[in-house]
């Protein structure tokens, strides 16, 4: 957009809200007069004299509903982005938790790489043997271990 357009925008947006404020406003004074001059004299029998103030009042609410939601359209989807992105970014970060603590519980087969568990010495889908042992110190390894968990040195 061009400067003059986002002023022009950010001036339609300002009557908007302003119009719709004084339209909520008016519309529940109007409605509430209304209902209450209708409860007044309901327990007496007579005629509600404000009543139509009602008839005013209630469109004229709704009207100023709407033209606020049109003048906070832009900070209402805003906050729905920021929200939704905060809620997504906390999502992602329990998932990463949860495959960490995933991937320490599986190793993969050195042959078909199936996912087997942490503890099994053999693959459950092809039978190959998972563990394997350091060739400097003769600890158990397992089949996708990088580095000796008892002597440090690269396997």
């Amino acid at each position: 957009m061009q400067d003059n357009d986002k002023l022009r925008h950010q001036q339609i947006k300002r009557k908007l809200k302003i119009i719709g404020t004084v339209l909520v406003i008016v519309g529940a004074i109007l409605s509430l007069t209304g209902l209450i001059d209708f409860i007044r004299v309901f327990n007496t029998h007579g005629q509600p004299k404000l009543f139509f103030l009602m008839i005013f009042g209630g469109p004229m609410f709704v009207v100023g509903l709407g033209l606020l939601t049109y003048g906070f359209a832009g900070e209402i989807a805003k906050y729905g982005v920021t929200e939704g992105e905060s809620a997504t970014r906390k999502r992602i970060n329990i998932y990463k938790e949860e495959f960490k603590e995933y991937k320490n519980e599986v190793v993969k087969c050195p042959s078909c790489r199936f996912l087997n568990n942490s503890n099994s010495k053999f693959c459950q889908e092809c039978g190959a043997k998972l563990e394997c042992s350091c060739k400097y110190c003769g600890a158990n390894l397992a089949s996708n271990a990088k580095f000796c968990p008892n002597c440090g040195k690269e396997v």
